[in-house]
């Protein structure tokens, strides 16, 4: 299911993985691994590969179009 995916062999879960990148499409100016690691409740050596495979995925158009899927369902969620 996760197999070409950002989220393909990782041990977090993916709701984590969902509000990393709910926050980081959201986010108005910088936004730090530190700051994401606080917000995950996970270490910064682990907010950092989320923040950098976020990151990756939006260069990529396939892997772009699932994440802002993503946050879009998130944001939907929260009007719900």
């Amino acid at each position: 299911m996760t197999i070409g995916t950002i989220f393909h062999h990782t041990h977090l879960p993916l709701q984590k993985w969902f509000l990393a990148i709910t926050l980081l499409l959201k986010a108005k100016g910088r936004f730090s691994a530190l700051q994401l690691s606080r917000d995950l409740g996970v270490n910064k050596n682990t907010a950092l590969r989320v923040f950098r495979q976020v990151r990756e995925g939006m260069t990529q158009a396939e892997q772009r179009d699932l994440l802002v899927g993503i946050a879009d369902m998130e944001k939907s969620a929260e009007h719900s």
